[in-house]
């Protein structure tokens, strides 16, 4: 499990940030910041709201993640209608997934790494679910830029429901977001975006298809 301070710390050398210009912008000392970081102190909420804001991320990912800091023998964190279990690996998000003309999925981080986690939901149990994020309209209003996917491998293509969303790499390389629509010869990649296209391809045309089992609203 990720904890705060190391998360932080990796979130703020993406940001191109030093201690120093976090300290500044949310009017705390640079001690402060260190001793998040590394000796595992957890700010308060207003503190850490500000330092959430500061690197662009989400304040009640972080919150959630002070609150099992606090509470590591707690297994679950109710927060509005979704259960979180926290005793489960987080979700790591590996890539962005195209949801437009056509995306390649390049340099994805290894299981387990990525950049940024997202808290479990309760009913995901598949050690090796992963999040990734849209990027593109075709899917929207159903998905917008920005959104978390999570998917999971360990659905099999027979045992995904027509209609379902779903993440598909094909042998050439491309991956998108779409919508799953079976036909007599294949399979109907479906855009809720009225100004796409659908894709229609052939088992002999696909790598894999994984399942969108939840998703993050941006």
């Amino acid at each position: 499990m990720p904890k705060l301070g190391s998360y932080l710390r990796k979130k703020r050398k993406l940001a191109r940030m030093t201690i120093e210009q976090v300290a500044q912008q949310c009017g705390i000392t640079k001690q402060y910041v260190s001793e998040i970081e590394l000796r595992g102190l957890i700010p308060k909420k207003e503190k850490l709201v500000a330092i959430a804001k500061s690197l662009g991320l989400d304040p009640s990912h972080l919150l959630r993640m002070a609150e099992f800091d606090r509470n590591p023998e707690v297994a679950e964190l109710i927060y509005g209608d979704v259960v979180y279990n926290e005793q489960l690996p987080m979700i790591p998000v590996i890539a962005w997934a195209q949801a437009g003309q056509s995306g390649f999925w390049e340099d994805p981080y290894p299981v387990g790494q990525g950049i940024e986690f997202l808290s479990r939901p309760a009913e995901i149990k598949d050690p090796n679910a992963y999040a990734l994020v849209v990027d593109g309209e075709s899917m929207v209003p159903r998905l917008n830029p920005g959104d978390r996917i999570i998917c999971t491998p360990e659905v099999q293509l027979d045992d995904i429901p027509s209609r379902s969303l779903v993440v598909v790499k094909l042998k050439d390389g491309e991956v998108m977001v779409k919508e799953l629509r079976r036909v007599d010869d294949g399979l109907l990649l479906h855009s809720t975006n009225p100004e796409y296209n659908p894709v229609f391809v052939n088992n002999s045309q696909i790598e894999w298809i994984h399942r969108v089992v939840s998703v993050v609203f941006h």
